[in-house]
């Protein structure tokens, strides 16, 4: 009756995840219980090699666990299959035994988790330790985590500063580019990169990713253009001891006058070789870009528990009143409705000014029992046509179910609607 759930890494390779955060630049966070679509990464120097944070407390399904606190997974998909070398995920045992492999060495062993911690929990040199599989440093560190319980508090950068904080609350964007695209030889115009920013929202704090082989850095000048037509320098010909360029840059400096910016549009990265004879070549590029959402999202439920008269054309109807003013520029509709024969069914949605959806047609359900269904603007075309017209939400949204054939009785037992605007 209480099978705990899956841990972060299998959740992960299974892709059900809708949000990441990332525990790369330093700030203060929560891991909330039971938030199964939000996954906390760190990444490490190593393509495929990262760490996971989640919250196994004692509560819901993890009543039963022999240890609650935050679980710390070290990942290295690349090693996916493999019987040799390391695993592809171990769990970092807070005890200081040896990482868990599968088999548990130390069944007795109650403190598998980190609970509450002053100071320092996970870095290079504690044990259980941070450090990468090829023996260096990653520089991630676990600091100061709190009571286990709903939400578990920690923090990640260096043991003695805050450095640029980030809120475990605030929504987090990642776009990735793996371009492997030669770089023109001692040409002007050089090489263009491009990713599109949909959603809409302002900069709080980000960081850029490049990755460049290149055997002569003191050729090359990388740009990185805004949606706002903003171009800053992040390598300027710089020369280096390595051959390739392989760097990290933020809004603690490089990027500082992009904070509080609009995210929204096309991001372009450009490079350019400056001198001839030495060829490179752009591997990838990344954004990681901690915002404020420009839009928000209003939802209201309503829990009728109608029946739906049988065989009569009228129907029934259920209203959610919205207070909020305001354009809608994304819609989402979700009914629960019993019935032994959905296809006597038809379900309409009506907005505010009279527009008219039909949700399900009669005869769509065929002989399938109940209907509890999700209709969204982004991939229903009647609710895509109500948002081309730019609804006012203020106002009564109702929902209407008919049952057109005799002989068997049903029940809209609730539905719920989300505006976002």
């Amino acid at each position: 009756r209480t099978p705990a759930p899956v841990c972060a890494f299998l959740r992960d390779l299974a892709r059900w995840g809708k949000r990441e955060v990332l525990l790369n630049q330093p700030g203060v966070f929560q891991a909330e219980h039971g938030d199964y679509g939000t996954l906390y990464r760190f990444e490490t120097h190593t393509p495929n090699e990262y760490f996971l944070v989640e919250n196994r407390s004692r509560i819901g399904l993890d009543r039963f666990l022999p240890s609650e606190g935050l679980a710390v997974y070290h990942c290295d998909t690349m090693n996916a299959g493999r019987t040799d070398g390391h695993p592809p995920c171990v769990l970092l045992r807070a005890s200081g035994h040896p990482a868990c492999r599968g088999a548990d060495q130390h069944p007795e062993d109650t403190g598998e988790l980190f609970g509450k911690t002053g100071g320092v929990a996970v870095a290079f040199d504690t044990r259980p330790g941070s450090g990468a599989w090829d023996g260096t440093e990653t520089g991630f560190n676990l600091i100061d985590i709190g009571e286990p319980g709903k939400r578990i508090r920690f923090r990640t950068g260096p043991a003695g500063a805050m450095g640029e904080s980030a809120v475990a609350d605030q929504p987090v964007l990642v776009r990735e580019i793996v371009s492997d695209l030669l770089i023109p030889d001692d040409e002007i115009r050089g090489l263009r990169s491009s990713m599109r920013v949909e959603k809409a929202g302002r900069i709080q704090s980000m960081y850029v990713m490049v990755d460049i082989s290149h055997p002569n850095l003191g050729d090359l000048e990388v740009t990185l253009e805004s949606p706002a037509g903003e171009t800053i320098l992040l390598h300027n010909r710089d020369w280096n001891v390595q051959d390739d360029l392989r760097a990290h840059y933020d809004t603690s400096g490089r990027l500082m006058v992009l904070k509080g910016r609009p995210m929204q549009g096309r991001w372009t990265l450009c490079v350019k070789d400056l001198a001839r004879n030495d060829i490179g070549r752009l591997n990838r590029w990344k954004m990681v870009i901690h915002y404020e959402p420009t839009e928000r999202t209003i939802q209201s439920e309503a829990v009728s528990g109608l029946n739906i008269p049988d065989a009569d054309w009228n129907g029934i109807t259920s209203v959610i009143p919205i207070d909020q003013e305001g354009v809608a520029r994304e819609i989402q509709v979700c009914v629960d409705v019993t019935h032994p024969y959905i296809g006597d069914l038809q379900i309409v949605f009506v907005a505010p000014s009279g527009h008219t959806v039909v949700l399900m047609p009669f005869g769509e359900g065929g002989n399938k029992v109940n209907a509890r269904r999700t209709y969204d603007s982004t991939n229903h075309d009647g609710l895509a046509a109500l948002i081309r017209s730019a609804p006012q939400m203020q106002g009564e949204w109702t929902i209407q179910v008919i049952d057109c054939t005799p002989g068997d009785m049903g029940k809209l037992e609730k539905w719920s609607l989300a505006l976002t605007f």
